[in-house]
């Protein structure tokens, strides 16, 4: 799993963004996307679950949960495009940092 981290930005709200991927089907795909600001922070999390039989979006305190029973659905969705990868690793144009786990 790789996090990427951006820088704060001051303007008009004090954020920072940051990504959680990993590797999946031979590409890299989204788990955790959002923003930490000074009061929290504002979090979507995507789940891929073929046998998953809820709710498809949970709205939890701070997060969004989507959930994703197809595989392709997932992938075409979820997956970092060419344009944010560098040298095939995660590098999105707004990231600074990246922490391996």
């Amino acid at each position: 799993m790789i996090n990427l981290i951006g820088r704060w930005e001051l303007t008009p709200t004090p954020e920072k963004r940051f990504m959680k991927a990993f590797r999946f089907q031979g590409s890299w795909v989204v788990l955790q996307e959002g923003y930490r600001t000074f009061g929290g922070s504002i979090v979507t999390t995507y789940v891929y679950d073929p046998d998953y039989k809820g709710d498809l979006v949970l709205f939890l305190e701070g997060e969004t949960v989507f959930f994703f029973r197809d595989l392709d659905e997932y992938l075409s969705q979820c997956a970092l495009s060419p344009e944010e990868l560098y040298e095939g690793i995660p590098c999105p144009p707004w990231a600074v940092a990246c922490e391996l786990s």
